[in-house]
Protein backbone atom coordinates (compact mmCIF):
# COMPACT_ATOMS: atom_id res chain seq x y z
CA UNK A 1 0.00 0.00 0.00
CA UNK A 2 2.81 2.39 0.88
CA UNK A 3 4.44 2.19 -2.56
CA UNK A 4 1.45 2.24 -4.35
CA UNK A 5 0.96 5.55 -1.88
CA UNK A 6 5.14 6.66 -3.43
CA UNK A 7 4.09 5.78 -6.75
CA UNK A 8 0.79 7.47 -6.97
CA UNK A 9 2.04 10.77 -5.26
CA UNK A 10 5.52 10.88 -7.21
CA UNK A 11 5.00 9.93 -10.44
CA UNK A 12 1.45 9.53 -11.72
CA UNK A 13 -0.25 12.90 -9.80
CA UNK A 14 3.04 15.15 -11.42
CA UNK A 15 2.69 13.64 -14.44
CA UNK A 16 -1.13 13.61 -14.98
CA UNK A 17 -1.16 17.33 -14.14
CA UNK A 18 1.79 18.40 -16.49
CA UNK A 19 -1.01 15.89 -19.31
CA UNK A 20 -3.91 17.85 -18.00
CA UNK A 21 -2.37 21.57 -18.11
CA UNK A 22 -1.55 20.88 -22.13
CA UNK A 23 -4.18 18.96 -23.15
CA UNK A 24 -5.74 21.79 -25.43
CA UNK A 25 -9.10 21.27 -23.98
CA UNK A 26 -10.04 24.81 -23.39
CA UNK A 27 -12.22 27.35 -25.64
CA UNK A 28 -10.59 30.34 -24.64
CA UNK A 29 -7.75 32.19 -22.35
CA UNK A 30 -9.82 32.78 -19.73
CA UNK A 31 -10.42 29.00 -18.98
CA UNK A 32 -6.74 28.60 -20.02
CA UNK A 33 -5.51 30.78 -16.94
CA UNK A 34 -7.59 29.30 -14.39
CA UNK A 35 -6.20 25.91 -15.77
CA UNK A 36 -2.66 27.18 -14.95
CA UNK A 37 -3.18 28.47 -11.76
CA UNK A 38 -4.76 25.04 -10.82
CA UNK A 39 -2.15 23.06 -12.27
CA UNK A 40 0.61 25.55 -10.78
CA UNK A 41 -0.77 25.28 -7.21
CA UNK A 42 -1.42 21.67 -7.87
CA UNK A 43 2.94 21.19 -9.24
CA UNK A 44 3.83 23.65 -5.97
CA UNK A 45 1.94 21.59 -3.70
CA UNK A 46 3.51 18.65 -4.47
CA UNK A 47 6.88 20.22 -4.41
CA UNK A 48 6.66 21.32 -0.98
CA UNK A 49 4.48 18.73 0.65
CA UNK A 50 5.72 15.27 -0.93
CA UNK A 51 8.50 13.52 0.71
CA UNK A 52 10.94 13.12 -2.15
CA UNK A 53 13.06 10.74 -0.65
CA UNK A 54 11.45 8.02 -1.68
CA UNK A 55 11.75 8.24 -4.75
CA UNK A 56 14.91 10.85 -5.63
CA UNK A 57 14.94 14.62 -4.23
CA UNK A 58 16.23 15.63 -7.87
CA UNK A 59 13.20 14.08 -9.40
CA UNK A 60 11.20 17.65 -8.13
CA UNK A 61 12.87 19.67 -10.50
CA UNK A 62 12.66 17.79 -13.34
CA UNK A 63 9.29 18.25 -13.02
CA UNK A 64 9.41 22.02 -12.41
CA UNK A 65 10.96 22.53 -15.70
CA UNK A 66 8.25 19.43 -17.56
CA UNK A 67 5.61 21.98 -15.88
CA UNK A 68 7.37 25.14 -17.72
CA UNK A 69 7.64 23.73 -20.88
CA UNK A 70 4.20 22.13 -21.20
CA UNK A 71 2.50 25.05 -19.67
CA UNK A 72 4.33 27.31 -22.55
CA UNK A 73 3.11 24.88 -25.03
CA UNK A 74 -0.66 24.78 -23.86
CA UNK A 75 -0.52 28.92 -24.37
CA UNK A 76 1.26 28.17 -27.60
CA UNK A 77 -1.41 26.22 -28.38
CA UNK A 78 -4.27 28.55 -27.68
CA UNK A 79 -2.54 31.52 -28.74
CA UNK A 80 -5.80 32.07 -31.20
CA UNK A 81 -8.39 31.42 -29.34
CA UNK A 82 -10.57 34.32 -27.25
CA UNK A 83 -9.93 35.89 -23.99
CA UNK A 84 -13.76 35.06 -23.48
CA UNK A 85 -16.57 33.24 -25.18
CA UNK A 86 -19.49 31.49 -23.76
CA UNK A 87 -19.10 28.31 -22.58
CA UNK A 88 -21.13 24.94 -23.33
CA UNK A 89 -22.45 22.72 -20.26
CA UNK A 90 -20.03 19.90 -20.67
CA UNK A 91 -17.22 22.80 -20.84
CA UNK A 92 -18.09 23.80 -17.78
CA UNK A 93 -16.10 20.53 -16.14
CA UNK A 94 -12.63 21.60 -16.53
CA UNK A 95 -13.15 25.11 -14.93
CA UNK A 96 -15.01 23.51 -11.90
CA UNK A 97 -12.07 21.03 -11.71
CA UNK A 98 -9.88 23.96 -11.69
CA UNK A 99 -11.51 25.39 -8.97
CA UNK A 100 -11.84 22.57 -6.62
CA UNK A 101 -7.75 21.86 -7.15
CA UNK A 102 -7.26 25.13 -6.45
CA UNK A 103 -9.37 25.05 -2.87
CA UNK A 104 -7.65 21.96 -1.94
CA UNK A 105 -4.00 23.02 -2.81
CA UNK A 106 -5.10 26.45 -0.94
CA UNK A 107 -6.09 24.45 2.34
CA UNK A 108 -3.05 21.98 2.29
CA UNK A 109 -0.93 25.09 1.42
CA UNK A 110 -2.37 26.62 4.57
CA UNK A 111 -2.22 23.66 7.00
CA UNK A 112 1.76 24.05 6.50
CA UNK A 113 2.05 27.69 6.36
CA UNK A 114 3.85 27.68 9.82
CA UNK A 115 6.62 24.55 8.79
CA UNK A 116 9.44 27.43 8.95
CA UNK A 117 8.08 29.16 12.38
CA UNK A 118 10.25 28.04 15.70
CA UNK A 119 8.55 27.22 18.44
CA UNK A 120 9.42 28.72 21.68
CA UNK A 121 12.11 27.86 23.86
CA UNK A 122 14.34 25.70 21.53
CA UNK A 123 17.99 24.54 21.66
CA UNK A 124 21.08 24.51 20.00
CA UNK A 125 22.69 21.55 18.85
CA UNK A 126 25.48 20.12 16.54
CA UNK A 127 24.15 17.91 13.48
CA UNK A 128 24.61 14.28 14.49
CA UNK A 129 26.55 13.07 11.57
CA UNK A 130 30.12 14.03 9.71
CA UNK A 131 30.63 13.76 5.74
CA UNK A 132 27.47 13.42 3.70
CA UNK A 133 24.47 14.51 2.15
CA UNK A 134 21.00 14.33 4.64
CA UNK A 135 17.40 14.63 3.80
CA UNK A 136 14.96 15.53 6.49
CA UNK A 137 12.15 13.18 6.36
CA UNK A 138 10.25 14.42 8.98
CA UNK A 139 10.53 17.71 10.47
CA UNK A 140 9.32 21.28 10.93
CA UNK A 141 6.21 22.90 12.90
CA UNK A 142 3.48 21.39 10.78
CA UNK A 143 1.45 18.10 11.38
CA UNK A 144 1.07 17.55 7.95
CA UNK A 145 4.79 17.61 7.65
CA UNK A 146 5.92 16.43 10.77
CA UNK A 147 4.38 13.41 11.78
CA UNK A 148 5.49 13.54 15.63
CA UNK A 149 3.58 16.64 16.38
CA UNK A 150 0.06 14.14 16.93
CA UNK A 151 1.26 12.99 19.70
CA UNK A 152 1.62 16.32 21.20
CA UNK A 153 -1.28 16.57 23.69
CA UNK A 154 -0.78 12.00 24.46
CA UNK A 155 2.05 12.91 28.49
CA UNK A 156 3.55 9.93 27.51
CA UNK A 157 4.74 10.47 24.20
CA UNK A 158 5.02 14.31 23.69
CA UNK A 159 8.80 14.91 24.47
CA UNK A 160 8.95 13.87 20.51
CA UNK A 161 6.84 16.43 19.67
CA UNK A 162 9.65 18.49 17.47
CA UNK A 163 11.76 15.27 16.50
CA UNK A 164 13.77 15.07 13.10
CA UNK A 165 14.02 12.06 11.14
CA UNK A 166 16.84 12.43 9.09
CA UNK A 167 17.94 10.01 5.87
CA UNK A 168 21.21 9.63 4.08
CA UNK A 169 21.37 10.71 -0.02
CA UNK A 170 23.44 9.00 -1.89
CA UNK A 171 24.79 11.31 -5.18
CA UNK A 172 21.79 11.06 -7.15
CA UNK A 173 19.22 12.47 -4.61
CA UNK A 174 18.17 8.49 -3.72
CA UNK A 175 17.73 6.90 -0.32
CA UNK A 176 17.37 3.78 -1.09
CA UNK A 177 18.23 1.40 -3.57
CA UNK A 178 15.07 0.92 -4.94
CA UNK A 179 11.10 2.73 -3.69
CA UNK A 180 10.95 0.62 -0.84
CA UNK A 181 13.31 -2.40 -0.76
CA UNK A 182 13.15 -4.98 2.43
CA UNK A 183 16.36 -5.42 3.77
CA UNK A 184 17.86 -2.45 5.94
CA UNK A 185 21.32 -2.33 4.24
CA UNK A 186 19.78 -1.47 1.13
CA UNK A 187 19.14 2.01 2.66
CA UNK A 188 22.08 4.48 2.60
CA UNK A 189 22.14 5.67 6.12
CA UNK A 190 22.22 2.05 7.85
CA UNK A 191 25.31 1.70 9.47
CA UNK A 192 26.11 5.62 8.89
CA UNK A 193 28.30 6.91 12.14
CA UNK A 194 26.71 8.72 15.01
CA UNK A 195 27.95 11.94 16.81
CA UNK A 196 27.21 13.69 20.13
CA UNK A 197 25.46 16.73 19.44
CA UNK A 198 26.16 18.11 22.95
CA UNK A 199 28.52 18.04 25.38
CA UNK A 200 26.60 16.29 28.52
CA UNK A 201 27.04 12.59 30.06
CA UNK A 202 24.74 9.93 28.98
CA UNK A 203 21.88 9.22 30.80
CA UNK A 204 20.50 5.82 29.73
CA UNK A 205 21.29 3.67 26.63
CA UNK A 206 19.96 0.63 24.97
CA UNK A 207 21.74 -1.44 22.89
CA UNK A 208 20.83 -5.04 22.51
CA UNK A 209 17.42 -5.32 20.63
CA UNK A 210 17.57 -6.65 16.30
CA UNK A 211 17.31 -4.79 13.38
CA UNK A 212 14.65 -5.49 11.55
CA UNK A 213 13.55 -5.66 7.55
CA UNK A 214 11.21 -3.10 6.50
CA UNK A 215 8.33 -2.63 7.12
CA UNK A 216 8.22 -4.66 10.57
CA UNK A 217 8.04 -2.74 13.80
CA UNK A 218 8.70 -3.01 17.21
CA UNK A 219 5.78 -1.58 18.47
CA UNK A 220 6.83 -2.23 22.34
CA UNK A 221 10.35 -0.70 22.20
CA UNK A 222 9.59 2.10 20.11
CA UNK A 223 13.10 3.63 20.10
CA UNK A 224 14.41 0.58 19.69
CA UNK A 225 18.46 0.92 20.10
CA UNK A 226 18.70 4.46 22.31
CA UNK A 227 21.23 6.99 23.13
CA UNK A 228 19.61 9.41 26.02
CA UNK A 229 22.13 12.19 26.72
CA UNK A 230 21.84 15.42 29.12
CA UNK A 231 23.41 18.68 27.69
CA UNK A 232 25.32 20.33 29.61
CA UNK A 233 22.68 22.82 29.39
CA UNK A 234 20.34 20.77 30.92
CA UNK A 235 18.23 19.49 28.81
CA UNK A 236 17.67 16.16 27.17
CA UNK A 237 18.82 14.86 23.95
CA UNK A 238 17.33 11.62 22.54
CA UNK A 239 18.42 9.35 19.57
CA UNK A 240 16.60 6.46 18.54
CA UNK A 241 16.72 3.27 16.21
CA UNK A 242 20.74 2.44 16.33
CA UNK A 243 22.21 -0.73 14.81
CA UNK A 244 22.36 -3.22 17.27
CA UNK A 245 25.46 -3.67 18.91
CA UNK A 246 27.29 -0.16 18.06
CA UNK A 247 26.33 1.55 20.51
CA UNK A 248 29.76 2.76 22.43
CA UNK A 249 28.56 4.62 25.12
CA UNK A 250 27.07 3.72 28.49
CA UNK A 251 25.04 5.21 31.26
CA UNK A 252 27.13 7.48 33.58
CA UNK A 253 29.92 8.25 30.44
CA UNK A 254 31.10 11.90 29.91
CA UNK A 255 30.90 13.03 25.98
CA UNK A 256 32.16 15.69 24.06
CA UNK A 257 30.06 17.04 20.78
CA UNK A 258 31.78 15.56 18.14
CA UNK A 259 32.44 11.60 19.55
CA UNK A 260 31.19 8.99 18.14
CA UNK A 261 28.32 6.98 20.00
CA UNK A 262 26.70 4.58 17.50
CA UNK A 263 25.83 4.11 14.21
CA UNK A 264 22.28 4.15 12.60
CA UNK A 265 20.30 0.90 12.66
CA UNK A 266 16.40 0.06 12.06
CA UNK A 267 15.24 -1.28 15.42
CA UNK A 268 12.05 -0.25 17.41
CA UNK A 269 8.95 0.88 15.90
CA UNK A 270 10.40 2.79 12.42
CA UNK A 271 9.49 1.79 9.07
CA UNK A 272 12.65 1.75 7.49
CA UNK A 273 16.39 3.29 8.78
CA UNK A 274 16.93 6.38 10.23
CA UNK A 275 18.19 8.22 12.67
CA UNK A 276 15.32 10.07 14.86
CA UNK A 277 16.55 12.80 17.30
CA UNK A 278 14.56 15.38 19.58
CA UNK A 279 15.21 16.97 22.74
CA UNK A 280 13.12 18.02 26.16
CA UNK A 281 13.48 19.51 28.99
CA UNK A 282 13.99 16.53 31.41
CA UNK A 283 14.64 12.94 31.47
CA UNK A 284 11.00 11.98 31.75
CA UNK A 285 9.11 10.36 35.05
CA UNK A 286 7.61 7.20 33.91
CA UNK A 287 8.49 7.00 30.04
CA UNK A 288 11.23 7.92 27.89
CA UNK A 289 9.13 10.75 26.14
CA UNK A 290 7.19 11.28 28.62
CA UNK A 291 8.68 15.77 29.13
CA UNK A 292 7.82 18.63 27.76
CA UNK A 293 9.59 18.80 24.34
CA UNK A 294 11.99 21.65 23.02
CA UNK A 295 12.26 22.64 19.34
CA UNK A 296 15.92 21.68 18.04
CA UNK A 297 18.51 24.31 16.41
CA UNK A 298 21.18 22.74 14.53
CA UNK A 299 24.47 24.94 14.71
CA UNK A 300 25.59 25.83 11.15
CA UNK A 301 21.92 24.42 9.69
CA UNK A 302 19.41 26.40 11.93
CA UNK A 303 15.64 24.95 12.07
CA UNK A 304 14.95 22.75 9.73
CA UNK A 305 11.92 21.09 7.59
CA UNK A 306 10.43 18.28 5.99
CA UNK A 307 12.75 18.27 2.43
CA UNK A 308 15.15 20.09 3.92
CA UNK A 309 19.00 18.82 2.77
CA UNK A 310 22.00 19.69 5.04
CA UNK A 311 25.60 18.35 3.31
CA UNK A 312 28.32 17.74 5.79
CA UNK A 313 32.13 17.71 4.74
CA UNK A 314 33.78 17.62 7.93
Amino acid sequence: MLTFTIIMISFVLPLYIIYWQCNGKTVNKSQLILKTAASALVIYTLIIFNNWAFTSVFLRYLYILLYIFFAGYSWWLAWEQPWRSPLEIRQWAPVMGSIILLVICSFILADIAGVDEIPPDPVEIEFPFKRGTFYMAQAGNSPAMNGHMSVMDEPDYRGQTWAIDILKLNFFGFRARGIYPGSPVDYYIFGTPVYAPCNGGVVSTENSLPDLNPPERDRENLAGNYVKLECEEGFIVLMAHFQQGSITVAEGDVITAGSRIGSVGNSGNTTEPHLHIHAQAHIGRSTLLDSDPLPILFRDYGWLKRNDIVTVSR
